[in-house]
């Protein structure tokens, strides 16, 4: 297998002599977003911040009673 990385870089090894397929996804122009699981971490580009994986959370946590955060004039709009 050809090294494509320069020391210190970020690199993928296939552990087997099956043929490797590797997807590259942006979700945003601008913006990356790389999960390292080895150190339990999350990268979010160009900005840097980085955040421990243990620190995620539901995407409905603190939303349990959001309807009760809104004017009684768009709830019981009709």
């Amino acid at each position: 297998m050809q090294n494509l990385f320069l020391p210190g870089d970020h690199q993928l090894y296939n552990h087997s002599d099956s043929a490797c397929a590797y997807l590259d996804l942006r979700t945003t122009v601008g913006i990356d977003v790389c999960e390292y699981p080895g150190s339990n971490k999350i990268n979010i580009l160009p900005d840097l911040e980085i955040y421990e994986s243990s620190s995620k959370v539901d995407y409905y946590k603190g939303e349990e009673k959001v309807k009760d955060r809104w004017p009684d004039e768009v709830v019981n709009k009709r």
